[in-house]
Formats: structure tokens, sequence, C-alpha cells
């Protein structure tokens, strides 16, 4: 696993984007031989915690770290929790990330919350009939109103 731990990424797309998708890789580094994968990523201002599918969670070996509570638009539900580092684009690393285990609908098998969210400096801008994703951590120490 690499060792860059801080870093910025920036995206432009050519057409004003609803949803936010960037490949991460995450890691299972609690087995004796760690495993990987890349996968695309769904950046979620809604969701409060990252998570993870269960399909993942068996692909890479992980065993659940505990449960935990989480809930959504459909209510409240116990779900297992595993521990993974995430590596994003721009080689911004995080380790130790709790990610709730839970089925989706969405083709993805992640979902970076506000954990991941607020470890950064996270920027959209549409206009132009484009849209601009940018994500740097750590955080800028002032903020800038423009």
């Amino acid at each position: 696993m690499p060792d860059a731990k801080h870093g910025t990424l920036c995206y432009k797309f050519s057409s004003i984007q609803k949803r936010i998708l960037t490949s991460v890789t995450v890691y299972n580094t609690f087995i004796d031989k760690p495993r990987s994968a890349i996968e695309n990523a769904l950046w979620d201002t809604g969701a409060t915690i990252s998570a993870i599918t269960p399909k993942l969670v068996k692909d890479l070996d992980f065993i659940p770290a505990g449960t935990m509570a989480i809930s959504g638009i459909t209510g409240a539900l116990d779900v297992e929790f595993i521990l993974a580092a995430i590596q994003l684009p721009g080689g911004i690393l995080r380790q130790n990330i709790k990610m709730a285990v839970c089925d989706f609908s969405q083709n993805i098998n992640i979902i970076l919350g506000m954990d991941i969210i607020t470890l950064g400096d996270f920027e959209l801008l549409h206009g132009n009939n484009s849209t601009i994703f940018s994500f740097t951590s750590p955080p800028s120490e002032k903020i800038k109103i423009m």
C-alpha cells in the first residue's frame, strides 16, 4: 500500500453531473496477505458514514469489526461495519475508515460519506454546461468565500 497521505484531485466533466463517481482503491490490511480492489465510488454528502457492499467485503476477505445503527430514507437498520484503508485519486490515503456494510441499488460498491468528505475541502462547481469537482486533503486552514 502506498505511503501518500495528502493531495488534491480534480475532475472536469463536459456535462452537468447529478452524481460524482471517482475510482478509489480499497485495502484490507488486517489479513496476512493484504488485498485490494479498484472500484468506482459515489461521493454522497447525504451519507454521514462511508459504506461498502457485502460483495466487496467478501471479495477482499474483510472480517466485520462490529455492528452499528444507521438510518436513511427507509428507516433505521443495524448493520455490520469493517475497517478499511481508502486511497482516493491524487494519492490521498486514509486508514482505519469505518465503513457500514450495506447493499446499494446504484451499481457501485463504495459510498464515500461525510466521514471522508470532511477530511478535506470539497468543491463542486456547475456552469457552461459542465461540472468541476475537486477535493483537497488536508483542508485549508482559511476559508475563502468568493
